[in-house]
């Protein structure tokens, strides 16, 4: 028998794999972090195919597998047989291995259905009214995986033998220089195994080595890394072409190659106002060029104080921190974050920032200003009194999200205001103000209206219904709802999604105690330190983590990104 006939996945095939390997990623990390249509992602599959024995007992036997190796269980597998036309040639007989020759039962059918096990595998004995043909078996896909075919040749005077690597290959780093693979030939007994050459390939059909069986069956294979395509999901397939007397054979699986990211600054030193921030750009390569994916992290002892998303291998990063006292110059440490399974972190690049100190009479600007504002308190205070808060004069932020009414309440229905930032009193645009009416059904919005450029509003309330409140949504803000004041003007201040991510787990790691809270204040990069350290609930190091790129990165936080952390957040209790 000759099993001239290979499953090869192509360039096209393969881009659909990685397509569903990040989908699934991206599905299992952002779970329940909204109600937006559900996406589901179909994998790729393949049939691995092999026959021996003569015309009235041909034994099938087979295998299904995703696109990483894996066996789909209970498939549903058609096996038929295809002459040399072209045409489907009956089988004269089949039934499942096991069962008694005079047992088979009479087909007479050109495709038999045959279903596999738990374990993907499947095996049937059928007779053929001749003693070559192509047997195919054709996979139609299920929920999960997309269907897939494949075709081999058999022949009636060839034996069986088979493939299998030993042990089989997971993960190729190409950082080596060689690889080493093994690959195991079984042959009947009384077939030598050695001396039989074997080739080995990759999913591009590119052939890697050839290399022939020891005494044992076993074939050696040790190629260049640099014949390998670079990072991501990959195929080997070991085949033997085949002898007139021995069948031909084959084996695959799924490999994952993986390669180090090497960090460099633009410029080792830099100068700059680290309370202000200090502009860091760097690149990100492998040995197969530029990085496409990831992240850079700027480290001030183990204390993240800026990150950057990389594009096209480039990024730039802005530390902000507060200087040491009695310093010159801090080294920061550059460390590449990894997005998938490829690219894996290398050693951290260093850079050194001279910091840049105030000088002096900057120092005495906050003194001038203390001064003016205590002359004019005091010439405030020689005024006769005032009945009520001017209008426009606003409160100084809390840096709590508030609604605050300014003055007295208004006769009118007539409501006006402002939405700023909680924290440095800036006014938020954009920002949607509504009045919601009490309902057990849906939200029911008696009047809605945008914030301007500086974050003003107005709005007019016609409506006897009681206990109305007041909402305001802002893209990169949290939510605020309070109790609608009477008719006033109002100041409506809101925390941004990035400093509510952050208090959050402050909030999380006070309630637990020591030692998650630390003066003089907990941090994520602490908090995930004291997770590791306790080797317990890792899922507090993924979320400490997270809120440490959200908080301190560069890119906007908007609702999408407060869902996504927020679903990471462990239970209120923290393991003590």
């Amino acid at each position: 028998m000759r099993l001239d006939g290979r499953t090869r996945w192509g360039a096209a095939e393969m881009r659909r794999q990685v397509a569903a390997f990040v989908g699934a990623c991206v599905l299992l990390g952002s779970g329940g972090a909204g109600a937006g249509p559900r996406v589901q992602v179909r994998g790729a599959s393949r049939v691995e195919l092999h026959a021996f024995g003569p015309s009235e007992r041909v034994t099938l036997t087979g295998v299904v597998r995703d696109e990483v190796g894996a066996p789909i269980p209970r498939a549903r597998v058609a096996l038929s047989a295809i002459g040399g036309g072209g045409e489907v040639v009956p089988w004269v007989a089949v039934s499942p291995c096991g069962r008694e020759a005079d047992a088979r039962e009479p087909s007479g059918h050109g495709e038999h259905p045959v279903d596999a096990d738990d374990g993907g595998q499947f095996c049937v004995v059928a007779a053929l009214g001749r003693g070559h043909a192509d047997l195919r078996a054709v996979f139609g896909g299920d929920g999960l995986h997309d269907g897939t075919r494949t075709q081999i040749v058999w022949d009636a005077a060839q034996r069986a033998m088979s493939l299998s690597f030993s042990p089989r290959p997971e993960r190729l780093d190409l950082e080596r220089e060689h690889q080493r693979v093994v690959v195991s030939a079984s042959t009947p007994p009384d077939v030598r195994p050695g001396g039989l050459k074997l080739e080995l390939r990759d999913e591009r059909g590119e052939l890697l080595q050839t290399a022939l069986t020891d005494d044992a069956g076993l074939a050696v294979f040790e190629f260049p890394t640099s014949r390998l395509s670079g990072p991501g999901i990959g195929t080997l397939a070991a085949t033997f072409p085949g002898q007139p007397t021995l069948s031909s054979a084959s084996s695959s699986t799924a490999v994952t190659r993986t390669a180090r990211v090497r960090v460099a600054p633009e410029h080792e030193k830099l100068q700059g106002d680290a309370r202000s921030g200090v502009a860091i750009r760097v690149r990100a390569t492998t040995l197969r060029g530029k990085v496409t994916g990831g992240s850079v992290e700027a480290r001030l002892d183990e204390e993240v104080v800026g990150a950057a998303t990389l594009s096209d291998g480039e990024g730039e990063i802005v530390a902000t921190f507060a200087p040491p006292r009695g310093v010159e110059s801090v080294s920061l440490g550059l460390r590449y974050v990894s997005d998938g399974p490829f690219h894996q972190p290398g050693e951290p690049a260093v850079v050194t920032v001279g910091l840049l100190r105030t000088s002096g009479w900057v120092r005495l600007v906050p003194v001038a200003v203390a001064v003016l504002v205590a002359g004019w308190l005091l010439r405030g205070w020689r005024r006769p009194r005032r009945v009520e808060r001017e209008r426009g004069v606003r409160p100084l932020p809390t840096g709590v999200a508030s609604v605050e009414v300014l003055g007295r309440p208004r006769e009118s229905s007539t409501w006006t205001g402002r939405v700023v930032d909680a924290h440095d009193g800036t006014g938020v645009a954009g920002a949607r103000v509504r009045v919601l009416a009490p309902s057990f059904v849906e939200l029911d919005v008696v009047v809605e209206t945008p914030t301007d450029s500086q974050g003003g509003f107005e709005f007019e309330v016609h409506s006897v219904i009681k206990d109305l409140r007041l909402r305001v949504e802002a893209p990169l803000h949290a939510e605020l709802e309070r109790p609608l004041p009477p008719p006033a003007d109002l100041v409506v201040s809101v925390v941004s999604r990035r400093r509510m991510l952050l208090q959050r787990m402050v909030d999380w790691a006070r309630r637990a105690g020591k030692p998650w809270d630390q003066p003089p204040e907990p941090t994520p990069g602490q908090v995930a330190r004291v997770a590791r350290a306790q080797q317990r609930r890792p899922e507090v190091v993924t979320w400490a983590e997270s809120v440490e790129r959200k908080a301190y990165g560069p890119g906007d936080v908007d609702a999408r990104a407060e869902r996504e952390v927020r679903a990471l957040e462990p239970g209120r209790q923290a393991p003590r």
